[in-house]
């Protein structure tokens, strides 16, 4: 491929990923000077990409996020179309050259950086709604997994906390009712909790002024904590589909979310907030957090 057929691709992808721009403008301007560099970055957009494509295919973050190990995961792999994985392998194969004092070649640069845009070009077709595109909201929200750690309990029923039926049925709250909301987890850990209204708001529940303390202790936790004194959420909105999503992280995400006084107990995030926490994620090593998601449906 020429060059300029290349930045030309690699331009249009890059509003396509965001969170991976940078380093995909780097595989590109660094083809003629240090090729060696050029093929790195290529190799950390994939595997970036990789862990995303891995949470969506098997419903789980990968035990190990090295590139190397994920590719080597069968189970994975073979549910994946041969002349992507044989694409991703190359990537690997030619970006591990300039670490290892290997001579490489613009060409081989810009062989690897053309492949990894087959690959960025066959994700987008195959996650129409991913970490990659979409709103803000949508692009959480596919990267979290499915729980039943989180759920509600609804004071005015018999406290126990609602789950997924067996068929697969939501749990359902009516309009008005005061909940709770119960997280279990098997470490001490900090909690980011949202909440996406039907109407296309999203509140941030921890922290906030009815559950300021971020931290999580081990076994199940009540939101709002009695230290916080407040009365249980109400249920507001519009009848239909809520959504809920937790970033569990081992040290508290630095957003600065807690609202300055009672006035206003949750802050409501912006398009931007909600950016700055998927560059902040992107930031951190995969192993450093967890992304959880659950819903429920508010009826009359």
């Amino acid at each position: 491929m020429r060059l300029p057929d290349l930045e030309t691709r690699v331009t249009k992808l890059n509003s396509a990923f965001s969170h991976f721009s940078q380093e995909l403008r780097f595989a590109l301007g660094y083809i003629e000077s240090d090729a060696a560099s050029s093929l790195t970055k290529s190799r950390v957009v994939l595997e970036k990409l990789l862990i995303q494509v891995y949470s969506a295919e098997m419903g789980q973050k990968p035990r190990k996020t090295l590139l190397g190990d994920m590719l080597a995961d069968a189970q994975f792999t073979r549910r994946l179309e041969r002349r992507i994985v044989s694409r991703m392998n190359s990537i690997r194969d030619m970006a591990n050259l300039g670490p290892h004092g290997e001579a490489v070649e613009p060409e081989d640069a810009v062989r690897v950086l053309d492949d990894l845009c087959e690959v960025l070009e066959w994700y987008l077709r195959r996650y129409p709604i991913s970490p990659a595109c979409g709103s803000g909201w949508e692009q959480l929200y596919s990267i979290a997994t499915f729980t039943d750690r989180i759920c509600p309990v609804v004071v005015d029923e018999d406290l126990s906390p609602l789950r997924f039926g067996p068929d697969g049925q939501c749990p359902q709250i009516r309009l008005g009712s005061r909940v709770f909301w119960t997280i279990r987890w098997d470490v001490p850990a900090h909690l980011l909790l949202l909440d996406h209204e039907r109407e296309g708001k999203t509140f941030c529940i921890c922290p906030s002024w009815f559950a300021p303390d971020t931290r999580l202790e081990v076994g199940t936790n009540l939101l709002p904590p009695e230290s916080a004194r407040c009365e249980p959420f109400v249920i507001t909105g519009i009848p239909g589909r809520e959504d809920v999503l937790a970033i569990v992280s081992g040290q508290p995400l630095c957003l600065d979310w807690m609202p300055p006084d009672r006035s206003r107990p949750t802050r409501i995030l912006s398009e931007g907030d909600v950016t700055r926490l998927l560059d902040l994620l992107n930031q951190l090593p995969p192993a450093n957090w967890t992304a959880l998601k659950t819903h429920f449906e508010i009826i009359v």
